[in-house]
């Protein structure tokens, strides 16, 4: 599919980057449909003032601690814009929105004012984003980067030789569980700056206080993942019926079996097993953003595993 190409008017980029709301409003952000099975029907929602993108563009989830672009609701276009600042400084702001194996990619650039963003989101889900600030010390640089499957790195580092600071971790709850006051102090302020809505706080605070009571009430239960792992054996049996009953298991399980099937992957399976580890991962990724009651049930499976 071709993009769409327009030059933006120098008006149209004062303030944030989220006033392309209001270019759109006007019509001078050219845009496409996507394919009738990328549906854009949906009423826009309001979006607040320091977004990094207005949700008229495009969307972004949270699913599973892990970044990605609604293949719902984006517009295909291009924008770029350069502005002289009153301090003599030149801003150079563009976006693109395209589509790739029917889901949407993203590229945006702000660079030149107080803040410098680099974002890139592909249709594989991988994710990338660099963030740059100052203060009255030094310069400090965030990156992070979600491949399309693997664990989700975190980096801070300062121009000042402050200690720099990267955490590694499964998935952006996790890295908020291994150092909260890493995920409070840098990473939570940008992720609030792509979507304000997800409110992180209060998401973070509820998380764990289901996740604390489900791990208490499981105390004296087999384990999610200690039974994953003779669900897993029992898809070897060389009967179909118990080779049957083992999936249904698992298939009950639903995320609290998530993460055990995925660590299963990288192990030595028959063919069997991998086709049935593929059918389940696949049925069971949830739709929409992250919620208290979903996350409590995978991340107390992903506690419990860790004990």
């Amino acid at each position: 599919m071709l993009l769409t190409s327009t030059k933006i008017g120098h008006a149209a980029w004062t303030q944030v980057a989220c006033t392309l709301v209001a270019m759109i409003a006007l019509g001078k952000l050219a845009t496409a449909q996507p394919p009738s099975s990328q549906p854009t029907s949906k009423p826009p929602v309001t979006t607040p003032e320091n977004c990094l993108l207005p949700s008229r563009l495009v969307r972004f989830e949270l699913v599973l601690g892990r970044l990605q672009l609604s293949p719902e609701y984006f517009r295909i276009g291009t924008a770029h814009e350069h502005t002289e600042l009153a301090d003599g400084r030149h801003r150079v702001r563009s976006v693109s929105i395209s589509v790739m194996r029917g889901k949407p990619t993203l590229q945006f650039q702000d660079r030149g004012g107080n803040e410098t963003w680099s974002v890139f989101f592909k249709s594989d889900n991988l994710v990338d984003i660099v963030f740059s600030d100052s203060d009255s010390i030094g310069k400090r640089t965030l990156t992070y980067h979600q491949p399309s499957t693997g664990p989700v790195i975190a980096k801070v580092e300062f121009t000042d030789g402050r200690s720099k600071r990267e955490v590694q971790a499964r998935s952006l709850w996790h890295i908020a569980s291994q150092d909260r006051k890493f995920f409070d102090t840098h990473l939570r302020p940008i992720l609030n700056r792509i979507d304000p809505s997800w409110d992180l706080e209060r998401l973070t605070a509820q998380i764990d206080l289901a996740a604390n009571n489900r791990l208490h009430q499981s105390e004296s239960k087999q384990s999610d993942s200690e039974q994953v792992a003779v669900l897993l054996q029992q898809l070897n049996s060389e009967f179909a019926a118990e080779r049957a009953v083992a999936f249904l298991a698992l298939q009950n399980l639903g995320l609290a079996a998530e993460t055990s099937l995925r660590d299963a992957i990288a192990t030595d399976l028959t063919s069997h097993q991998r086709l049935s580890i593929d059918k389940l991962i696949a049925a069971m990724q949830p739709v929409g953003n992250d919620t208290p009651m979903r996350l409590s049930v995978w991340l107390a499976t992903n506690a419990a595993a860790s004990r």
